[in-house]
């Protein structure tokens, strides 16, 4: 499929004609009233703090002003991310305009004053005229040609060729093992597939010789086949005809314009060659300011980030010893709740209960600094909440009474020195459970419970009984401990003691004659040590001038390896079972002496037993879990060991949270689902518009055994949607509750550890973006699945081709003319066109739209845990999925793996092939590049398929909140719009010094692009996270990519074309690798964590901030590592479980509301009125108003006059809701000022 410069043309003008028109149809929507929320919901949005500013409503006064916004205000409001984003658009205008300059300047010219195609088409022609007389057909496997071209012979093969042929002198020869037929003086025609790829050559050799397999007679063989022909002769006429994906690729009139119009040798490629040194070290330039602008916004932005948080957090994931199950024995105060719900649960029976109790499990409660107060637990869920009905209250209101006077009392207990309870706190918690369990048993009426709140008690009884079993096992433990502390601490005084004995004792003396050199007692001693047999001299005796000293070697035995204590077994082989005394030393503190002594009992200190598991980490783990050290313990320790004590503010563990995931969901989308029906029927109120109940259809096994039970059968039954959405949630609100206690038992492989200083490099993501679900998956499972994730991502990189590869196929113009009816239609000029420029890029760009959303779902499932790193990777597969698929796949002639495997075979054709088949497809990538930028990319500017789906929902949908989510949270992210962007600087380098008109095609595609982004960033996008400017390096590889791309494809162009000043281009190669690794150097690592000296400097300046305000350090790293452990608490733990009382108050209050409007809108009826709405909002009426003028009525609905007819005044049951709804002003919520 060959597109000419009329094609192109056409296709220019009517992407550019779409363009036009999409921002004319935004710029009349966007000021619209009831489309303005829809195409600018930052402006109304109640939950953005800082809003943008206001634009006037009128047709194009929206661009001068999103073009001028100011970037310092586009930070502020939407985050650094969008500003970098928009920066990586600029990047691409500002590229494509200086290398689009030069290229047209001087590369455009030289190709178009040559004139190999016109020499081409011209042969093409010839080719297609020419008649050869008296000519013959034959058919041939193979042809083995040499042909003779500009004094150059040519040596190719023709694959399964078709050629009609005439000659004389045709003569038979045969041998032993053979016939063939020589054929002189012949003119033959050869159609065939060239080499064993895809591209078609057709030649026409005049004075061929011509060796045929078999037996050929002239002019009887007319149609007949041969396996085999070897033909030379001279070159009359070629054409060649490059297939890709079905697509026949011809050279037309708009070759012209490139390289391929530049005659083979030819000077002018002088051009070409400096041209590729202009564009890269233009582009490498380029590259580096925006590289060192990046990194600048990026320290800036992080230098005002707000303190704590992701800024001083760190994520841990795979803690060795976690998922291993070892935190069954730190958390034994849960085993009984773990038995009993796992049970049958048959234990309903009335129970005794103690008063001896407590509240929240303290085990498990945050680390917290030493010398600090410790922060409640805001992980452990309430112990005593309500649940259904009427007694709801009452079990509720002692338990939380309960719970807030336990809170009170926790906050001023003294915290332990690791933040974990102790016995006594324990038993106290134990005590406070005990309290709430019988205020909470004595609210209910006897004999009245029933089975769901038997269970609610019984449970809080096992947590009690769990955590009395805590606070004994605990005293036990610590009894234990300051004992075996106890001891420890004597054996050491008495090795001490024993050691400086030994040094008083073998010190030379101060005055004297030297001790003889004498060797007596068995053993190993010190070198250059010898003790006399003598009797010995104390220390004092020696100093001062006494006689000669010595010691007994049985007691220096005896001191070294006197008995004691067994040591513990250590790793390391057992060493012999003499020692060393050391002496004539200066003495040492007694740490450094017992590390000196402990080598030095060693025969080889170097002897490890590599088998040992101690010496695995996750044994070690487990060893330290079993020995009494919670995991926020072991966490804490392992920092401290690197950062010390007082670097360390909190670790925040991770508990897993799988089965409770899907409880927490549920439970908030039925929760949704009632607040928009009750929502829609005070609506409906305010309206005073007919409310029918809603009945839904519910199929009962979908609800497992509580649809089974509820419903009284498995399949679907109608019912009432207010009855049943209440009904659920109750029983949802207390299966979250079972599964959150035994859910903050449960510890996951990862955890949070937050600084207090910057020093330490963290850089957590956002608790608004974690994938929660991931923390749970431990190394091994995160490894398999990403295995997995690239296995699946190359199959379907493979195989994408395939559907696209038909499609294209079934709308070729050459095809579709064969089907009645469409031929007159598809061969029309305008409609060919259309086919040969528009479709064929369009209906890839249509298959490419899915990828994303598919690599966005792999991401996930292979355990990613941020969305910015799952974002980030889809850009990264993304990219590659394109520059193989869009790029490779269409540049490759043939088949994908036919290609790849002439490539293993014989790798040196890599570049010959790229450099002739790149060329033959820049026809395609130019359309596509209009086609995307001037089309596809402003259709998602206008958003007109979203703007649609709205307006359909929005009149569906029946309440107010429900009408607000549809166009106040719009999203937006990287993983599908960056790739394309990148994808596209990829097309226009690599095409820019073949045919510099790709580079005006990029151009509009960024300009374009750049102006439908920058305004929804600005008035249309949120994100789901900020990653403070990371993307940046990944477009600057990706950049990178491209030149690389275009210096190899260069090279082998220009060495096809024979210019033989090619291997002047090699340093360039060399010197963008250099270029790229020293910006790799520079800034990587500001992409990814600051640099020490600057986490310094913003530590001074906090410190300073925090003296100017005189407030206490301690005080305020108390206070922020509260805040960070309700910050980096799941979400799971955080559902609002408390809102189903204030919900079903609500629908007891509407639901009564609602009867009455039916009844008076009857009455109404009958009588032939109908009803008025509420005038909304009504004014306060003033003090000497009286009743005269008529009361007010509840909801502030109009007053009463003589002249009104009271028919219409609605009763007060009705007017309760007329405030609500009352429609926002654009010009709410703070607005940014100039």
């Amino acid at each position: 499929m060959a597109a000419g410069s009329s094609s192109v043309l056409s296709s220019f003008l009517l992407n550019l004609g779409i363009c036009l028109g999409l921002f004319l149809v935004f710029s009349v929507l966007r000021v619209l009233p009831w489309c303005r929320r829809f195409f600018a919901p930052r402006r109304f949005a109640d939950d953005i703090p800082v809003k943008p500013k206001r634009l006037e409503y009128k047709l194009w006064s929206w661009i001068i002003p999103t073009i001028m916004y100011k970037e310092p205000d586009l930070i502020d409001e939407a985050g650094l991310d969008a500003a970098i984003y928009m920066r990586i658009l600029w990047f691409g205008v500002c590229l494509f305009l200086g290398v689009g300059v030069w290229c047209i300047a001087v590369v455009l010219p030289a190709n178009l004053t040559s004139n190999e195609i016109q020499r081409l088409l011209d042969l093409e022609e010839t080719t297609r005229n020419l008649q050869i007389a008296n000519h013959v057909n034959l058919n041939s496997t193979l042809i083995k040609v040499v042909s003779r071209e500009s004094g150059e012979d040519v040596v190719y093969e023709l694959e399964n060729a078709f050629t009609h042929l005439n000659g004389t002198n045709f003569t038979t020869v045969s041998s032993a093992n053979e016939t063939v037929t020589r054929v002189l003086n012949s003119v033959i025609f050869m159609n065939g597939t060239l080499n064993g790829n895809s591209t078609i050559r057709v030649s026409i050799l005049a004075n061929a010789t011509l060796v045929i397999n078999g037996t050929f007679l002239y002019p009887g063989s007319n149609n007949t086949e041969t396996d085999l022909m070897y033909v030379t002769g001279d070159l009359y006429a070629t054409t060649d005809t490059v297939t890709v994906n079905n697509n026949q690729y011809k050279f037309t009139d708009f070759d012209k314009y490139s390289l391929s119009n530049v005659e083979a040798g030819s000077p002018k490629m002088w051009a070409h060659l400096v041209s590729m040194y202009v564009v890269v070290i233009y582009a490498m330039w380029l590259i580096t300011r925006f590289n060192r602008e990046a990194v600048l916004l990026r320290l800036m932005f992080l230098g005002n980030a707000k303190r704590g948080g992701p800024s001083h957090t760190v994520l841990v994931t795979d803690v060795p010893g976690i998922v291993t199950g070892v935190t069954d024995m730190m958390n034994k105060a849960v085993n009984k709740i773990r038995t009993h719900v796992s049970g049958d649960g048959a234990d309903t029976g009335k129970k005794k209960r103690t008063a001896s109790g407590g509240v929240t499990p303290m085990a498990t409660a945050t680390q917290t600094p030493r010398k600090q107060p410790l922060p409640p637990n805001p992980n452990t869920p309430g112990t005593a909440t309500s649940h259904g009905g009427a007694s709801a209250a009452a079990i509720g209101a002692p338990a939380a009474a309960a719970a807030a006077t336990l809170t009170t009392r926790a906050e001023e207990q003294p915290a332990s020195p690791a933040g974990v309870a102790t016995a006594d706190e324990v038993a106290a918690a134990a005590a406070e459970m005990g309290a709430t369990l019988v205020a909470a048993e004595a609210a209910v009426a006897p004999g009245v419970k029933d089975p769901a709140q038997e269970q609610v008690l019984s449970e809080m009884e096992e947590i009690q009984r769990g955590l009395e079993q805590v606070a004994r096992e605990k005293q036990q433990r610590e009894h234990e401990r300051e004992k075996e502390q106890q001891e420890e601490e004597e054996q050491v005084e008495e090795e001490v003691t024993g050691e400086q004995q030994v040094k008083a004792a073998a010190a030379p003396a101060a005055s004297g004659d030297a001790s003889p050199k004498g060797r007596t007692g068995p053993g190993p001693v010190a070198e250059g040590v010898e003790p006399e047999a003598g009797g010995s001299t104390s220390g004092a005796n020696a100093r001062s001038g006494g006689g000669d000293s010595g010691a007994d070697p049985g007691a220096i035995a005896v001191m070294v390896h006197g008995d004691g204590p067994a040591a513990p077994k250590s790793a390391f082989l057992e060493a012999g079972p003499e020692a060393a005394v050391a002496a004539g030393q200066p003495a040492a503190p007694p740490a450094q002496q017992l590390r000196r002594r402990r080598f030095q009992v060693l025969d080889n200190k170097y002897d490890y037993n590599l088998s040992d598991q101690r010496l695995n980490p996750w044994f070690q783990a487990r060893e330290k879990v079993e020995a009494g050290m919670t995991p926020e313990q072991m966490v804490r320790s392992e920092f401290e060991l690197v950062y010390g004590a007082e670097d360390i503010c909190v670790v925040n563990m991770v508990q897993n949270t799988r089965a409770l995931q899907p409880l927490v969901d549920e439970y908030n989308k039925v929760q949704q689902s009632l607040e928009d029906y009750l929502d829609m029927l005070q609506l409906r109120l305010k309206l005073r518009k007919k409310a029918e109940p809603q009945l839904i259809r519910v199929l009962g096994m979908a609800y497992g055994e509580w649809g089974k039970s509820y419903f009284g059968t498995k399949w679907f039954k109608k019912v009432d949607a207010v009855t049943f959405w209440l009904d659920r949630l109750r029983y949802l609100k207390e299966q979250v509750l079972l599964q959150q206690v035994k859910a903050i038992n449960k510890a996951a492989p990862s955890a949070f550890v937050t600084f207090n200083s910057r020093k330490a490099q963290a850089g957590a993501p956002a608790p608004f973006e974690i994938v929660w679900s991931n923390l749970s998956m431990n190394i091994h499972e995160k490894s398999s699945r990403v295995v997995g994730l690239w296995v699946v991502f190359w199959l379907m990189t493979l195989f994408f081709m395939i559907p696209v590869t038909l499609i294209q196929a079934m709308i070729e113009v050459p095809k579709l003319a064969t089907v009645d009816g469409l031929g007159p239609i598809v061969t029309a000029p305008v409609i060919k066109q259309l086919l040969e420029a528009i479709i064929p890029g369009l209906v890839l760009k249509i298959f490419l739209a899915i990828v994303p959303i598919i690599l966005k779902a792999m991401a996930i499932m292979s355990g990613t845990t941020s969305l910015s790193e799952v974002d980030f990777g889809v850009v990264k597969r993304f990219f590659l999925f394109q520059v193989v698929v869009v790029f490779f796949g269409n540049i490759i002639a043939g088949s994908f793996f036919n290609q790849l495997t002439q490539w293993v075979e014989d790798p040196a054709s890599v570049i010959p092939t790229l450099g002739k088949s790149i060329p033959m497809t820049a026809t395609f990538f130019i359309t596509y590049l209009f086609t995307t930028g001037m089309f596809v990319k402003t259709l998602q500017f206008v958003r007109l398929p979203g703007f649609v789906i709205y307006w359909l929902l929005n009149a569906l949908a029946g309440s107010p909140r429900a009408k607000d989510r549809l166009w106040m949270f719009q999203y937006t992210d990287f993983g599908r719009t960056v790739a394309e962007h990148t994808t596209a600087m990829l097309i226009g380098i690599v095409f820019s010094c073949m045919n510099p008109i790709v580079c005006l095609a990029a151009w509009t595609y960024f300009l374009a692009t750049y102006l439908g982004e920058r305004y929804n960033n600005i008035y249309v996008y949120r994100r789901q996270y900020e990653s403070a400017g990371r993307l940046w390096g990944t477009v600057f590889g990706q950049v990178m990519v491209g030149l690389y791309i275009m210096e190899l494809t260069m090279l082998g162009l220009l060495a096809i074309k024979k210019f033989k000043w090619t291997p002047l281009a090699i340093p360039l190669v060399i010197i963008t690798i250099g270029f790229h690794i020293s910006n790799s150097r520079i800034y990587n690592k500001p992409w990814s964590v600051n640099a020490l000296h600057d986490a310094a400097d913003l530590d001074k300046r906090e410190r300073d901030e925090d003296a100017a305000h005189h407030e206490s350090r301690k005080k305020r790293a108390a206070e922020e590592a509260n805040e960070v452990t309700k910050l980096y608490k799941n979400p799971c733990f955080k559902v609002p479980l408390m809102d189903l009382e204030r919900i079903e108050a609500l629908a007891a209050d509407v639901l009564p509301r609602v009867d009455v409007l039916n009844k008076w809108r009857a009455e109404l009826k009958a009588q032939g009125k109908k009803a008025v709405p509420a005038a909304g909002k009504a004014k306060k009426p003033h003090p000497a108003a009286g009743a005269e003028e008529g009361k007010v009525s509840m909801g502030g609905s109009s007053t009463a006059s003589e002249d009104e007819d009271s028919a219409l005044i609605p009763p007060p049951e009705v007017t309760r809701y007329d405030d609500l709804h009352v429609e926002k002003d654009e010009s709410d919520g703070e607005e940014k000022m100039e």
